[in-house]
């Protein structure tokens, strides 16, 4: 939880600490929206309660310099998940490229992941972890990634093929 008043911080440039974010997305969205210097590792927890990808868009992640972003949704997949939503809410996440360097998708429950999920735009990302993503079905071109290191894939059941689509048309792992 963050102090009260930071989001008046309005030149705040650093934090020291991951900016973690459990259950009360209203709080985070209205705090992170005015902090438009902010370098961060950002951990988004309960992605699933939002009901609008609007919600979050107001974040505007791509104006921020976040090293770190872990994305987690609930790991109970049942009725109430909307695959569509769930994707429009991490296009709605999408950081700018030419910070991030570590990406964590947890349970995420869409069948296929957002174009920019995979872009060689993001020079600087070198750890990929993508789990317990239970309703994926294909994965993204990470093979696009020209800095990738080190990529964990764990716990999606659906993914039946690893094709050439998972490589992309560039070289694969420097």
């Amino acid at each position: 939880m963050m102090p009260l008043g930071i989001s008046e911080l309005k030149s705040l440039q650093t934090l020291s600490n991951k900016v973690v974010v459990v259950e009360n997305n209203a709080l985070f969205i209205s705090w992170l929206r005015n902090l438009k210097n902010l370098r961060a590792e950002i951990s988004i927890d309960g992605l699933q309660q939002l009901q609008s990808a609007r919600d979050i868009q107001e974040v505007n992640l791509s104006e921020k310099r976040v090293s770190e972003l872990h994305m987690k949704w609930s790991d109970v997949f049942d009725d109430s998940r909307n695959e569509n939503l769930e994707k429009d809410v991490m296009d709605a996440l999408k950081p700018h490229s030419d910070n991030l360097k570590d990406l964590v998708i947890e349970s995420y429950g869409g069948k296929v992941f957002p174009n920019w999920i995979g872009d060689p735009s993001f020079f600087r990302l070198t750890n990929v972890r993508i789990e317990k993503c239970g309703n994926c079905m294909f994965l993204p071109p990470l093979g696009e990634l020209p800095s990738l290191k080190k990529l964990v894939i764990q716990e999606l059941k659906e993914v039946k093929v690893m094709g050439s689509e998972f490589l992309g048309t560039g070289i694969a792992f420097p």
